[in-house]
């Protein structure tokens, strides 16, 4: 009895494949995004948000951006990042956004919370006896 082979794929070529939605009326509608996130449902701007304006996955965003070919779009997507961080700082600060949000957020701007404990003096211990050697 004879095994029935099934013929090898061959690796896919570069540019081969579904043609890219990456051209111009990105930009514009990226751009478009930027300055009216809130028109598009949005509390804070956010490369998520775009991309599901765009019709994207949030990975296609990161493969543009790290493109050398497309580097107005990278520069777009690095603007969203620092208008979310002013939006967060700015709305936690006047009470508009909900706080644990905006601080979950903003620890990926690389925000923390730091909370310092001072030891002043020696530590002060009762009830224990010492005992040294043996008798």
């Amino acid at each position: 009895m004879r095994k029935r082979t099934t013929p090898r794929k061959r690796p896919p070529r570069k540019n081969e494949g579904r043609p890219t939605k990456y051209g111009p009326e990105v930009l514009e509608k990226t751009k478009d995004y930027l300055e009216n996130y809130e028109s598009y449902g949005d509390a804070i701007p956010s490369q998520v948000g775009l991309a599901l304006e765009l019709d994207i996955v949030p990975s296609t965003l990161y493969e543009w951006q790290t493109d050398p070919e497309k580097p107005e779009f990278s520069r777009m997507l690095e603007k969203i990042k620092a208008k979310q961080e002013r939006v967060l700082l700015a709305g936690s600060l006047f009470g508009d956004l909900n706080a644990n949000i905006s601080k979950l957020v903003l620890a990926k701007h690389g925000y923390a919370e730091k909370t310092e404990v001072e030891n002043k003096g020696t530590p002060q211990l009762s009830g224990l006896t010492i005992i040294h050697g043996k008798e």
